[in-house]
């Protein structure tokens, strides 16, 4: 199985949102910022039973939809929430989220072999 990084993945939000061509490096503010909220969105997936993956090591399986979830939760912030919308057909951020993380859930249906990640005890 091969795997992208939470650092690629940010590339692709900020591609998804028109926010850098490909090609064109963005600012490491921009691509560390994302990276931190993918590490937010990454530990809700893993409560909800969605995410059985890494943080930093995303499935290709799941890699677009998952920079499209990035895309739609930083859209806002960046000003292309209109941009994402458009490309997902959602006419909300919540609808598009909820679209993104059924097709994630999807995924998780038809590979229930995963290892589920640990969950940390406080």
């Amino acid at each position: 199985m091969k795997f992208k990084s939470s650092h690629d993945l940010a590339l692709s939000a900020l591609q998804k949102m028109n926010f850098s061509l490909p090609g064109e490096a963005p600012s490491a503010r921009d691509t560390e910022y994302l990276q931190e909220q993918w590490e937010e969105i990454h530990a809700e997936l893993v409560d909800s039973s969605i995410a059985y993956w890494d943080v930093d090591d995303i499935p290709m399986a799941v890699f677009g939809r998952c920079a499209w979830l990035l895309a739609v939760n930083a859209a806002q912030g960046f000003g292309a929430l209109p941009i994402v919308l458009q490309a997902i057909g959602q006419p909300t951020a919540e609808a598009a989220s909820d679209a993104i993380k059924a097709h994630l859930q999807r995924h998780v249906a038809q590979n229930a072999t995963y290892e589920p990640l640990p969950i940390e005890t406080y």
